[in-house]
């Protein structure tokens, strides 16, 4: 896989799964810890550029060793060159 390309499915991935985790977390999390519901909508703004930034961190290290694990990384690179 190219650079550029595995870089936008890195952000792609953590784009899907870190909105709906922020927006769940911060509503447990203010449930949990009693506070008003009146501030959610600060709270998932003030949280999610860290977690998307936590997550696309990850999604770096952690794209590549699961695509070395599956084979993956054999099919994404095309037929084999002879």
């Amino acid at each position: 896989m190219a650079f550029p390309q595995f870089l936008l499915t890195a952000l792609v991935l953590t784009l899907i799964f870190t909105i709906l985790m922020t927006l769940s977390m911060t509503l447990v999390g203010m449930l949990l810890g009693g506070a008003p519901l009146s501030g959610y909508w600060g709270a998932v703004c003030h949280t999610f550029p860290w977690l998307c930034l936590a997550a696309y961190c990850s999604v770096l290290i952690f794209l590549p060793l699961s695509m070395k694990v599956s084979g993956m990384d054999k099919v994404a690179g095309g037929p084999p060159q002879k």
